[in-house]
């Protein structure tokens, strides 16, 4: 592990609460009354891995003894610093305040929601049940696989037109002349297209060709479009397998919910929808 990526790593884990991932830590160093141990390491060098403690541990073993050496300094340091900040009172310091309280928030309600979604019912029987009560939400809405050309006269978009529906190669034209280059890298491919995802005129030209088939120019905010529709598919209703990964997701929603709910009810929950409303300039 080359020395940058290490200072980076304790740079980036200044502030975080070390969590122990061993039963017996060992104290590796120590700044005044507070500790670090080889479980606040890996806890570091886990947030390097998505959270894997496993792959943290691989690492550890795979560093040589100096670079486990320079890790721990490292990060001893960055206790040090951040001791010698509290001393100084950069924690009064508005901006940091701020961060140091949302930070914790958020860690906060994170760990919370691990805790009380332990006891969550996501079973297949209780998964079936959900997506059996709540069949409507769960549908392949109408869709249309669409490509377009997008540039900024209706004299040019009328040229391309002509020229698609003369044999030329859509593809190229839009990769060549448009100027929506997302798309055009991709042939002005925009992939599949639900209601309400596009500007009107765009939708109301997709929606009415028929596959295959050639449109425009159509005026947008961005431009003159030409549109090619590649596929269409009807809205249908998702059998429960294929129904499956949004039917837990929205269980799992449907949980939180109620979870918040639970807790609006019972705490002093007030939101000033009149000031919120006159928000203006940010205050310090």
């Amino acid at each position: 592990m080359k020395r940058k990526l290490l200072l980076l790593t304790a740079l980036l884990c200044l502030g975080l609460s070390a969590l122990p991932l061993q039963a017996a830590p060992k104290v590796v160093s120590q700044v005044n009354d507070e500790l670090v141990t080889d479980g606040d390491l890996l806890y570091i060098l886990s947030q390097h891995t998505n959270g894997n403690e496993a792959m943290a541990m691989i690492m550890m073993a795979q560093m040589s003894e100096e670079e486990k050496i320079t890790f721990t300094t490292q990060i001893t340091d960055a206790l040090l610093l951040s001791q010698a900040a509290l001393r100084k009172g950069c924690q009064f310091d508005p901006a940091v305040a701020r961060k140091i309280r949302w930070d914790s928030i958020q860690i906060l309600s994170q760990a919370y929601m691990r805790q009380v979604s332990q006891g969550w019912d996501l079973s297949e029987k209780a998964l079936q049940a959900y997506y059996e009560a709540n069949a409507d939400a769960f549908v392949q809405n109408e869709a249309v696989h669409v490509r377009h050309v997008l540039v900024d006269s209706e004299a040019k978009a009328r040229t391309i037109l002509l020229q698609v529906m003369s044999g030329k190669d859509f593809a190229e034209l839009a990769a060549k002349e448009s100027v929506d280059h997302g798309s055009a890298r991709n042939g002005g491919d925009l992939g599949w297209v639900e209601r309400g995802q596009t500007v009107p005129s765009f939708e109301e030209a997709a929606f009415s060709l028929q596959t295959g088939r050639f449109g425009g120019p159509v005026q947008s905010d961005f431009g003159w479009h030409v549109l090619e529709v590649l596929e269409r598919r009807e809205r249908r209703a998702l059998s429960y397998a294929e129904a499956r990964p949004q039917v837990t997701q929205a269980l799992q929603e449907s949980y939180i919910r109620k979870e918040i709910e639970t807790l609006r009810a019972a705490e002093g929950y007030v939101i000033d929808e009149e000031a919120v409303k006159g928000l203006g300039p940010v205050t310090p």
